[in-house]
């Protein structure tokens, strides 16, 4: 997501949060079943302006599928103390790492929207406790990508000026409650529509601005699987087209949604992860 603001007390910006991607004629089923049978780690880490919150229907449908499933809070949501000065890109690692540090075996890590760069920046630190890397509408990086640069490059998506404010001390930007819904949702029904409307958190703008630093070596080693999300206002789908040229992926599956499936359709979007293995 990509901040641009002035010096004036309170900023509207001009954004574009995470990656989302292309709109290709060929889309792979959701509905194959996981190829190895075997029940797996699925750890989840959400986007800007969410907290876990957001994936508690995929939780419930990866669980009844007999996986298991840990979700991240990432610091500055709402219940953490961490001060702001201190929220960092690398404090988001560092919190993934935490959890994946308990774990048995190597995980499948999820990424949505922003989570695209906190999951890539895990995988350079410790590929061998990862899977697949599995990105969301996610953004996925090149070495020395930001959020903020990644969001400067997608001139498509459906953000405008007016969209997005940054608060006085300039340390959290927040997208206006008037246009969560449509930008995020526009196809949710009323009953999921009230999850996100109104809901979206002030997210700390330091780590959005924070380049992430990955190679072939290690991060370029980990399986990749792709979900692209068609109606993608966030993120759009050239965006996402972009950067999967630019960061191949073993797969690209296709929704067609807008930027938050774990709402709109959660139980085809579990049906995707329970698809993703080799």
């Amino acid at each position: 997501m990509f901040i641009m603001f002035k010096k004036l007390r309170l900023i509207p910006v001009m954004t574009l949060i995470a990656v989302s991607v292309l709109s290709s004629g060929c889309v792979q089923s959701p509905l194959q079943s996981n190829r190895t049978n075997q029940p797996q780690t699925y750890v989840l880490v959400h986007g800007a302006f969410e907290d876990g919150s957001v994936w508690s229907a995929v939780r419930q449908g990866l669980e009844q599928a007999g996986q298991s499933v840990v979700i991240v809070n990432l610091p500055g949501r709402s219940g953490d103390t961490t001060p702001i000065d201190q929220i960092s890109l690398d404090l988001y690692r560092t919190t993934v790492e935490s959890k994946i540090a308990t774990l048995d075996g190597p995980v499948i890590l999820v990424g949505h929207s922003f989570g695209g760069i906190t999951i890539s920046n895990v995988a350079e630190m410790h590929p061998e406790k990862i899977k697949t890397l599995v990105y969301l509408a996610a953004l996925l990086p090149k070495d020395g990508d930001s959020l903020q640069s990644l969001s400067q490059q997608d001139k498509a998506h459906g953000f405008t000026q007016e969209n997005f404010l940054i608060s006085t001390d300039q340390k959290y930007a927040s997208v206006l409650a008037r246009d969560q819904l449509s930008l995020f949702c526009a196809e949710c029904t009323p009953a999921q529509a009230t999850k996100i409307d109104g809901k979206l958190l002030p997210e700390p703008l330091a780590p959005m601005r924070t380049r992430v630093h990955i190679s072939k070596e290690r991060f370029g080693k980990v399986d990749k699987v792709y979900i692209a999300t068609d109606l993608d206002r966030v993120i759009s789908p050239t965006a996402q087209e972009t950067m999967l040229a630019a960061t191949p992926t073993r797969k690209v599956v296709h929704l067609k949604t807008s930027h938050t499936p774990f709402l709109s359709k959660p139980d085809e979007l579990v049906q995707v992860l329970l698809s993703i293995e080799k």
